[in-house]
C-alpha cells in the first residue's frame, strides 16, 4: 500500500475517532461478516481482538515463552500513544479510545478492476458508538476537503451501526442494508479468539497469474516464449551468467557413468544461424503436471479457510475447504461425513497409550485420492490396479468405526540400561529389546461381514507376492514377505500375521540389518473376531487374547480430561483423530532419566497432548491440529 494511502487511512481513523467523541447515538450492533459485498478474494476476520491478544500473551507465558510474550505486549503498547507527543499523539489516543477492541474486525481484499492493478481493501472498524447523522455529514465534508486533489483512492461510510467502513482503491461502499452480501457464516462460527481467513481459490489463482512470476509461471514450467534479445554468456553481466553445475568435488552430471555412452548427437555441430540449445529442464514436465493438477483441484473448491484459535492453555490451527456441488471432492466429503460425529470407538483407545487413532467414516471415502497417488508413485498400471482391487474389496466389508492405540511399557532391564548408559552389544542388545521392549497394540473396528472381511484381509498376501510389487521393493533395497496363520484363542477365532523384512545383501550395515530383524520379530498383529468386531492384539495369540477387552479400554481415552481439553478445539464435524499423549510419553522419558537428574520445569499432569483431526460435512472438508501450552513448555525444557 502506498505511503500516501496509509497516511490518508490513518487520518480517516483519527477523523472517525474525533467525530465519535464529539457526540454519537447508539444503534444496534451487527456482524460485519453479513455485510461484505461480493467479489472479495480474501476476507480476514478477528471475532474479539482483545480476547485474541490477551489469550496469545497468556498462552506464550504458559508455554514458557516469556520473551515472545513480552515482545508481543510491548509491540501493542508501543502503538498506544502516551499523550505527551503533541497534537498527533492526542489524535491517536482519541482514535484508540473510540475503537472497540472487543468487537469483530473484518478486512476484505478485492482484485483491481482492470485485473492488473493494485488490489483494493474494505475495512470494517468497530467504534464504541455509531456516528450521528450530523457527525456523519461533517465527517464526509472533512474527508472531501482532505482528499481534494487526490485520485479518489479512498471512501468512507459511517451509516453501519457501530462501525466505520473504509474502502481503498476508490470503490463506492454500498449503503448499509443495500446490495448483496457474501455468505461468510462459516467465519462467524469460529471462537471469538480466532484469526480466520476466507479465500476464493480460483479468483486468487487467477489474480496471481496476472503478476510477474505468478502462479502460472511457477507451476506450469517454461512457457516456450522467448524475447528478441540475443544474450551471449560471454558478454552478459554476472546475473545472466550460466549456472555452474559442477559439484564441489569437481565432477559434473556428464561424469556419471549413466552418461558415459557416446551418443552421435553429443558432438554434432549446431545448425547454421542457431546457437546450440541448452538441455531441457528435467523438472519442467513435472512442474507443468503439478500446476495442471493443482489448478484442476482448485476448480473443485468454492472457498478455502484457515483459522488460528488461541486460548490460554492451547492453540489450534485448521485448514478447510468449501466444495462445489457435484465436484469429485464434494462426493468424497459427502461419503466421509456418513459416519458418527461422536466417533464411538474412541472407547477402545487407551488413555495410557502414547498414540491413538480413531475414526467414524467409510473406509472407501478417500480411495479416489489414493488411486491417483498410487498411479503417480507406483508407475505400474498393473500393480496400481491390483492394489486398488485389494483395497476396494477390503472397503466393501469394513465398517465405519474403529479405534486403536499403540503404547510402550519397557522392562526394568531396559529402563536401567538407559539410565546407566550401560548397553549390551550386538545380539545381546536385540535379545534385550525383543524380550522387554513392551510394545502394545490394542483396539477394535467394526465389519459388515466377518468372513468376507477375513477373506479380503487375506488377499493382501497375494498382493505382496505380486512380481511388480516385489520388484518395486527390491529397487528400494529390501524384500518383504508376509505370512498368515489362523486359529482360536480365548474363545475367539483369529488371524495372525507375521512379517519378514530384509534389506538387500550389502546395502546396509549390520546394525541396520539387526533393526530390520527386530521389527520383523515384534511387528506381529493378531486380529480376533467377536460378533461384528475385529479386536486387535500383538504377538503371541494366546497371550494377546488374555489382554483383549471386548467392551473397550480399561482407561478409555474418551473419559481422559487431558484429551477432552485438547479435543474441545476441534470442529464438531470431526470424523477422525490422531492423538499423541505427551503425558504418557513424558512419563516414560522421566522413568529413563538418571535418578540424580535435574528437575524439569513443567508439570506432566497439566499436559494436554497433541491432536490432529480430519473433519467433513457433505459440502466441506478440513484438517487441523492442536497442542497444549504445557506441552510446548515440556518440549522446550527437555530440548535444553
Amino acid at each position: 500500500m502506498a505511503r500516501s494511502t496509509r497516511l490518508r487511512l490513518a487520518t480517516a481513523f483519527v477523523a472517525i475517532a474525533s467525530m465519535t467523541l464529539l457526540g454519537a447515538t447508539s444503534k444496534a450492533l451487527f456482524d460485519p461478516l453479513e455485510s461484505v459485498h461480493p467479489g472479495a478474494i480474501v476476507v480476514v476476520s478477528v471475532g474479539d481482538p482483545s480476547a485474541l491478544y490477551s489469550n496469545a500473551i497468556a498462552f506464550l507465558r504458559n508455554a514458557g515463552l516469556g520473551g515472545p510474550a513480552d515482545s508481543l505486549a510491548g509491540l501493542v503498547e508501543s502503538m498506544v500513544p502516551s499523550g505527551t507527543e503533541g497534537q498527533e499523539a492526542d489524535s491517536k489516543a482519541r482514535l484508540f479510545r473510540a475503537m472497540d477492541p472487543s468487537k469483530r474486525i473484518v478486512a476484505a481484499i478485492y482484485p483491481a478492476e482492470d485485473g492488473a492493478g493494485q488490489p483494493s481493501a474494505t475495512l470494517f472498524i468497530p467504534i464504541r458508538a455509531a456516528l450521528s447523522p450530523e457527525d456523519s455529514a461533517a465527517l464526509s465534508t472533512a474527508l472531501d476537503e482532505m482528499l481534494k486533489g487526490e485520485a479518489g483512492a479512498m471512501s468512507i461510510a459511517t451509516d453501519y451501526p457501530g462501525y466505520a467502513v473504509i474502502s481503498t482503491g476508490g470503490s463506492a461502499i454500498p449503503a448499509y442494508g443495500s446490495g448483496a452480501a457474501m455468505d461468510l457464516k462459516s467465519l462467524a462460527a469460529y471462537p471469538a479468539s480466532s484469526l480466520a481467513v476466507w479465500a476464493d481459490p480460483v479468483a486468487g489463482a487467477a489474480y496471481l497469474d496476472t503478476l510477474p512470476g505468478g502462479l502460472g509461471s511457477m507451476l506450469s514450467g517454461s512457457s516456450g516464449e522467448y524475447d528478441d534479445y540475443d544474450y551471449s554468456p560471454e558478454e552478459a553481466p554476472d546475473e545472466y551468467a550460466p549456472i555452474d553445475n559442477t559439484s564441489i568435488d569437481g565432477t559434473s552430471a556428464e561424469d556419471n557413468a549413466e552418461y558415459a555412452e557416446d551418443y552421435p548427437w553429443d558432438n554434432a555441430e549446431p545448425e547454421s544461424g542457431f546457437e546450440a540449445e541448452a538441455p531441457a529442464d528435467p523438472t519442467a514436465e513435472q512442474m507443468a503436471s503439478l500446476g495442471k493438477a493443482l489448478k484442476e483441484g482448485l476448480s473443485d473448491l468454492s472457498a478455502v479457510e484457515v483459522a488460528l484459535t488461541v486460548r490460554e492453555d492451547g492453540i489450534w490451527l485448521r485448514t478447510g475447504a468449501r466444495l462445489k456441488n457435484g465436484s469429485k471432492l464434494a462426493a468424497m466429503a459427502e461419503r466421509a461425513s456418513a459416519g458418527d460425529r461422536s466417533i464411538p470407538y474412541l472407547s477402545f483407545c487407551d488413555s495410557d497409550a502414547i498414540v491413538s487413532i480413531a475414526w467414524s467414516a467409510p473406509y472407501d471415502w478417500g480411495l479416489p485420492l489414493l488411486e491417483a497417488l498410487y498411479k503417480a508413485v507406483l508407475g505400474d498400471e498393473g500393480l496400481t490396479a491390483a492394489t486398488m482391487d485389494a483395497m476396494k474389496g477390503y472397503a466393501a466389508v469394513a465398517g465405519m468405526n474403529g479405534g486403536m492405540s499403540i503404547g510402550l511399557e519397557p522392562s526394568a532391564e531396559i529402563i536401567q540400561a538407559v539410565r546407566s548408559g550401560d548397553f549390551p552389544e550386538g545380539d545381546e542388545m536385540l535379545a534385550m529389546l525383543g524380550r522387554g521392549l513392551g510394545l502394545k497394540f490394542s483396539g477394535a473396528m467394526d465389519v459388515t461381514d466377518r468372513q468376507a472381511f477375513r477373506d479380503a484381509a487375506g488377499k493382501s498376501l497375494d498382493l505382496t507376492k505380486n512380481p511388480a510389487y516385489q520388484e518395486l521393493l527390491a529397487s528400494s533395497g529390501f524384500t518383504f514377505d508376509m505370512r498368515r496363520s489362523v486359529g482360536k484363542a480365548g474363545g475367539m477365532p483369529y488371524d495372525a500375521y507375521t512379517y519378514d523384512i530384509k534389506p538387500a545383501e550389502g546395502t546396509v550395515d549390520e546394525g541396520t540389518a539387526a533393526a530390520f530383524r527386530l521389527i520383523s520379530d515384534i511387528a506381529a498383529p493378531v486380529y480376533f473376531y467377536s460378533g461384528d468386531n475385529v479386536l486387535f492384539g500383538l504377538g503371541d495369540p494366546a497371550a494377546a487374547a488374555a489382554s483383549i477387552r471386548k467392551g473397550g479400554a480399561k482407561r478409555s481415552l474418551r473419559a481422559d480430561k487431558a484429551f477432552k481439553a485438547i479435543r474441545a478445539g476441534a470442529p464438531a464435524d470431526t470424523r477422525a483423530i490422531l492423538y499423541v499423549s505427551t503425558k504418557s510419553l513424558v512419563r516414560l522419558l522421566l522413568r529413563m532419566m538418571p535418578e540424580d537428574g535435574q528437575a524439569l520445569d513443567f508439570s506432566a499432569n497439566d499436559m494436554s497432548g497433541m491432536l490432529g483431526w480430519f473433519d467433513a460435512t457433505p459440502s466441506t472438508m478440513g484438517f487441523g491440529m492442536g497442542i497444549g501450552a504445557e506441552d510446548i513448555k515440556a518440549i522446550i525444557a527437555i530440548a535444553k
